[in-house]
């Protein structure tokens, strides 16, 4: 069946005629399939690139029949013939994804394309197939000296290495040639790795405004993952980890639906775009959390503690894991960071240190009438100033955080993304992908550095209140019998404080395993002991 145009306007039907190859429907790709056969041509240093803004308030760029997808400003000549060349260096690539089975065994369909974007002087970037819901790295890395390539990278490696489906495509033989101008010589360019479904939907969410139709797949997953969460969360109203609500998942019916009886299945329109985005999204999400990965987890992975998160935990009670988990929740697999979720975040962040410093004032009020106390001395009088000294710390520090932070309630895309690289910046001055565990972590650490010095000052507090009270009791039973009670209490508030947001943080559904786990080695263990030797 071919694209039908005559009830688009004017400036539409131009668009989908010249982008005809790379938005052609499943069922027309037999007309098509000599076209990529034959060879992708190569783009001219200046192309006509087509200026298009996403529903997440992103700007990119288009040109070769929709081919080459970048957001960098292509305005400038120079970043215009770099991208160009790194595509016509390896759009080969594209040709062996066109060869790639489709997942309903139907003919193979040409719609493979390439998003590029520049870090400084280095490419990097990767490829996408909607037809086929995949998205695929790019194995080398392009830097741009004079007259030197070596390809290009994958912007999101921590996705395609921990999802499970990832595998590898093999470039035909009779294909090696078709990059023989490339000075790329490493054999990791004879083959690109699928990557995973949570970066696919990442993909298709950042760049949907060039499509007028929509792959079969898309609603049918779609609707089949809210069917599911909705059977999930009425046969496991506790322990489902689907990521989506009862309420949240009728509010995405509805608006897939208000969607879809706008939009007309025999011709392109403008609303495929809003369809798309609205689906992604929730795709991406769910992809996430099917992998027992939610968005928190995409760029801090989750594996074995080292010494230095256990002297974080001390360091900083264990507030740092919260601040880590919605750093990261907030940044995408390719290291987008999307504007909403970003300055939501920083309001709960002011919000936060507004009441921690209203407690730290609280806290450091108390401890000045403690230490008036007349008889006050020795180890109630320190524990008394360590406690006012911690009060003071959370309190400057919340309101340095409250006055660096308050401007990014309107931040731009640029400033999010600065921000959550801004210890790597500090590093090495560019960024690629998303932050690592490290600078999540450490950043996550100078966040949290208000809560950590209020849960100390409490913990001094209290320690001193109980000093106070052992020093003015006479009887050595009563003196040593509160000593005891105190201390047990100090240890098991600073043991709940360490602790607590850890457990917090934990999936019920991972808690409600582990309780179980642990009951039935009791019992097995139980029963090996009534065993008859």
């Amino acid at each position: 069946m071919e694209v039908c145009l005559q009830t688009d306007p004017p400036q539409r039907q131009d668009f989908v005629a010249a982008h005809s190859t790379h938005l052609m429907s499943p069922s027309a790709s037999g007309a098509s399939s000599s076209s990529w056969k034959a060879g992708l041509p190569d783009l001219p240093p200046r192309p006509k690139w087509r200026k298009l803004v996403g529903l997440n308030g992103g700007v990119y760029f288009t040109c070769g029949n929709g081919r080459l997808i970048t957001n960098t400003d292509v305005g400038s000549p120079a970043a215009s013939r770099r991208l160009t060349r790194v595509y016509n260096e390896k759009k080969h690539l594209l040709e062996l994804i066109a060869e790639r089975p489709m997942p309903d065994g139907s003919t193979p369909v040409d719609d493979a394309e390439m998003f590029l974007y520049e870090v400084g002087n280095v490419t990097y970037g990767k490829m996408a197939s909607w037809s086929r819901g995949e998205t695929y790295d790019l194995t080398a890395e392009f830097n741009d000296e004079p007259d030197t390539t070596s390809g290009l990278e994958s912007d999101s490696k921590s996705d395609s290495k921990s999802d499970s489906d990832s595998e590898a495509v093999s470039e035909p033989e009779g294909d090696s040639g078709a990059d023989t101008e490339s000075d790329v010589s490493s054999e990791d360019s004879d083959f690109v790795n699928v990557q995973g479904k949570s970066s696919f939907w990442s993909h298709v969410s950042e760049f949907p405004m060039q499509r007028t139709y929509l792959p079969p797949f898309f609603e049918a997953e779609f609707l089949g993952a809210l069917g599911f969460g909705h059977n999930d969360r009425v046969l496991n109203p506790k322990a489902s980890t689907f990521p989506f609500d009862e309420k949240q998942i009728k509010r995405l019916v509805c608006v897939y639906q208000d969607l879809k009886a706008c939009v007309d299945p025999c011709a392109p329109h403008d609303l495929v775009p809003a369809m798309t985005y609205h689906i992604s999204e929730a795709m991406y999400i769910v992809e996430c959390a099917r992998h027992r990965r939610t968005p928190a987890q995409c760029a801090v992975a989750s594996g074995n503690s080292t010494p230095w998160d256990a002297l974080l935990d001390v360091v900083l009670c264990g507030t740092h894991v919260d601040y880590r988990a919605r750093l990261a929740a907030t940044v995408r697999a390719s290291g987008s960071v999307p504007l909403e979720p970003f300055r939501a975040l920083v309001k709960c962040f002011l919000q936060e240190w507004a009441d921690s410093n209203l407690v730290a004032t609280v806290l450091l009020s108390a401890n000045v009438g403690f230490l008036a106390a007349p008889s006050l001395a020795g180890v109630p009088r320190t524990f008394s100033l360590v406690s006012s000294l911690c009060s003071m710390t959370s309190l400057i520090t919340g309101l340095h955080h409250v006055w660096q932070h308050r401007e990014k309630t309107e931040a731009s895309h640029d400033d999010a993304r600065h921000y959550m690289h801004m210890l790597t910046l500090a590093a090495r001055r560019t960024v690629e992908g998303p932050p690592g565990p490290a600078a999540l972590t450490l950043t996550a650490a100078l966040l949290a550095a208000p809560r950590a010095a209020l849960r100390w000052a409490a913990l001094a507090f209290l320690g001193a209140v109980v000093a106070y009270a052992a020093q003015q009791t006479t009887s050595a039973p009563s003196r040593a019998a509160l000593l005891v009670l105190g201390g047990g209490l100090v240890c098991v508030a600073g043991a709940g404080l360490l602790f607590s947001s850890r457990h917090v943080l934990a999936p019920p559904g991972a808690r409600l395993r582990g309780y179980l786990a642990r009951g039935a080695a009791r019992r097995l263990g139980r029963r090996k002991l009534l065993q008859p030797a």
